[in-house]
């Protein structure tokens, strides 16, 4: 590309076409083009996939936590050896303007099932790129199996039969939501339940805690925007 100065700026280009702009046009021309060229890119562009796991125990309200971010979601079930089906793992997709985001919604906890089952549970999340561990706030009673059955899924464990479960990416960013419902609740409060959940991960842990209402999503957007931001 060849440039002729005059009264004008005549860009020539292969094809023998050619723009005629006035010399002070020129930076805002350049300007608008690298802002469109900056808009489309994301769009145009290939978009990236990032993979998010939310946990909790029985009844802590990750089915509807998933069903509120995605808006309906899939159920993923295996059948275990005696051709019984383990129904505790959901799955979803949502959708932003840069990246696809696939949600699985796991609940840990209890007993009774094969090893096998306890492992296949796990492998729904071990890959994930960012967590979500969701507390009901009015079940305090829990806690302490809440906080065992976190540790487990962060750090893996030995199953019966000789199988072991992996841990997950020990960098992986973890958002913490305490669920009030519809009984608004302090964030001294939520504090206080989500740190006796993770009081044994150590400093290393990268987290978070928001108080919310997965029934009428209050506070859900803005907790959700720290763990977006994360795993972009």
């Amino acid at each position: 590309m060849k440039f002729k100065r005059g009264k004008n700026l005549t860009i020539y280009n292969p094809a023998r076409r050619q723009l005629n702009l006035p010399f002070h046009q020129m930076p805002f021309a350049l300007e608008m083009a690298f802002t469109l060229a900056k808009f489309l890119t994301p769009i145009l562009g290939p978009r990236r996939r990032r993979k998010i796991a939310i946990i909790g125990l029985y009844d802590a309200g990750v089915i509807d936590l998933l069903k509120r971010l995605c808006g309906t979601c899939d159920l993923v079930t295996k059948e275990d050896e005696d051709g019984r089906t383990w129904p505790r793992v959901h799955a979803g997709t949502k959708s932003s303007l840069k990246c696809d985001f696939n949600f699985v919604a796991v609940e840990v906890g209890g007993g009774g099932a094969p090893a096998a089952d306890h492992l296949w549970t796990a492998a729904q999340f071990g890959e994930a790129d960012g967590f979500i561990w969701v507390v009901n706030s009015a079940d305090t009673c829990v806690l302490i199996e809440a906080r065992v059955e976190m540790e487990k899924a962060r750090k893996g464990r030995s199953l019966r039969g000789g199988l072991v479960q992996p841990g997950v990416n020990p960098k992986a960013p973890w958002l913490v939501l305490v669920d009030f419902k519809e009984n608004p609740l302090s964030i001294a409060e939520a504090t206080r339940q989500a740190e006796l959940v993770t009081v044994d991960a150590g400093d290393d842990l990268d987290w978070t805690v928001h108080a919310v209402s997965i029934t009428t999503s209050e506070g859900l957007r803005e907790a959700m925007g720290w763990l977006y931001q994360k795993v972009k």
